[in-house]
């Protein structure tokens, strides 16, 4: 977990098994691409390079993405619901 209290989110893609690792920072999040996975503590969020890119581009928000299944979060309890609901707010449903 971060000094400011919220957790690190390492990212895999299952396509690719390629990690990234999101770092809280003051204006968002610090991201390191290509690490070689998750570091003690972090939540795990799993998805495909499809979903996070119709993420990204709104098409999909992260709470259908979290309901649907193709956004999965592992973890310690309280951090995967922290992470759960900022993902939630992300994205717009159409």
């Amino acid at each position: 977990m971060s000094d400011a209290g919220e957790p690190a989110i390492a990212l895999v893609l299952v396509d690719s098994a390629l990690w990234a690792r999101l770092t809280p920072a003051p204006l968002g999040a610090s991201v390191q691409t290509h690490v070689a996975g998750p570091a003690a503590g972090d939540v795990v969020a799993v998805t495909s390079e499809l979903v996070l890119a119709q993420w990204l581009e709104g098409r999909l928000s992260g709470a259908d993405a979290l309901r649907q299944g193709m956004l999965l979060l592992e973890g310690p309890p309280d951090d995967v619901l922290r992470v759960s609901a900022r993902f939630a707010r992300i994205g717009a449903s159409r």
